[in-house]
């Protein structure tokens, strides 16, 4: 069955609609695997709805920037921005997330074409993501050699956690 993908940029009124999409994405990747304070915390809708906010009002931001719809509804988005010289690649992808529902229907390969195209890029990824290594992996990115890593977490508890860049 082919399903009717549409990829176009956000504006500042898709705020909303970004907001949700990331925050129930946040909690369909990570529930079960970080404790929940940190899931809720990240996928607080308000929280998230003045996150967008802020990036649709920067206009280096707002124009990398994509909304994915799935038969009519909105389900992922991407974010790519330029990075300083002393980063590894000139683009980052910040964020690409899709709803688990639409996983398989080629609406997360729509979106990395439409923020990076074949461009070279970086991103960071949870370490131990393995469903997400192999999809990178798919659109040409390799864990940086050797292992950048960096961590985060503290704000919630002595459990610290692990991002992997990943090149391209």
């Amino acid at each position: 069955m082919t399903r009717d993908i549409r990829i176009r940029p956000a504006i500042a009124a898709d705020a909303e609609t970004l907001a949700r999409i990331l925050a129930n994405a946040w909690r369909e990747t990570y529930g079960g695997i970080l404790p929940e304070e940190l899931v809720a915390k990240r996928a607080d809708p308000d929280q998230q709805l003045t996150w967008w906010r802020e990036q649709l009002a920067d206009p280096a931001t707002a124009s990398g920037t994509w909304l994915g719809e799935l038969d009519g509804e909105p389900a992922g988005l991407a974010l790519a921005r330029a990075t300083p010289e002393d980063a590894p690649r000139p683009l980052e992808l910040k964020l690409c997330y899709t709803f688990a529902a639409s996983h398989g229907s080629g609406l997360s390969h729509a979106l990395i074409e439409a923020a990076i195209g074949d461009r070279p890029a970086w991103l960071w990824m949870l370490h131990g993501n393995d469903r997400a290594e192999a999809f990178y992996r798919k659109h040409g990115f390799h864990r940086e050699e050797p292992w950048d890593t960096r961590e985060w977490g503290e704000a919630f508890g002595a459990t610290r956690y692990t991002d992997i860049r990943l090149v391209r």
